[in-house]
């Protein structure tokens, strides 16, 4: 049985954030990308991408 690759990255909405996410899926990583709107990479995602992403609403200046 193989393991599920599964990475979390902070501030995937946009800019770095979002490149590194789009490059771990491409590379068959599923990414819980973490955003303060819960709404996931903002740039236009292609289709055979956008299952391995998990939107979390996330704002990692608030410690509750």
């Amino acid at each position: 049985m193989s393991a599920t690759k599964v990475i979390a990255v902070t501030g995937a909405s946009r800019g770095i954030g979002a490149a590194i996410a789009l490059e771990l899926a491409r590379r068959g990583v599923t990414v819980g990308c973490l955003t303060r709107k819960g709404t996931g990479v903002e740039s236009p995602v292609p289709a055979e991408l956008a299952p391995r992403f998990v939107n979390l609403r996330c704002d990692v200046t608030d410690e509750a």
